[in-house]
This record gives structure tokens, sequence and C-alpha cells, in this order.
């Protein structure tokens, strides 16, 4: 029977995720220009910012759908 290699938890652990240079430049500007964005609806927005809570619940929903 051919032996199998099976993962112990320190296996798991020792794996190391990193990004790339041009991959965390892109989610970096990404991130910047969502923030803008949203510092911009909120000044922009009436008294209440209406349109502001609406966009943050609205993408939270979305989101948390996704994960």
């Amino acid at each position: 029977m051919a032996d199998q290699h099976h993962m112990t938890s320190t296996d798991i652990h020792a794996q190391k995720f990193e990004l790339s240079s041009t991959a965390r430049t892109v989610l970096l500007s990404t991130l910047g220009v969502g923030l803008l964005c949203l510092i911009f609806i909120y000044f922009k927005d009436d008294q209440f910012h209406t349109r502001f809570w609406t966009s943050i619940l609205h993408n939270s929903i979305f989101f948390t759908g996704i994960a």
C-alpha cells in the first residue's frame, strides 16, 4: 500500500502567505480610493449623512455575504 503524507497541525501553521509587491500596491491603492470616496460622500451628503450610512450598511452586508 502506498505511503500517504498527512499534514499535521505544525505543517499547516508553518506555511506563510505573502503578497507580492504589485498585489500589495494594488490592494492599498484600492483601499485608499475607497476611503477617499467614503470621506467625500460623508462631507457632500445632507445633514443626516443618509447616503454615507446606506453605503456602509449595504457594503457590509455584501462583503459579509461573500465571506
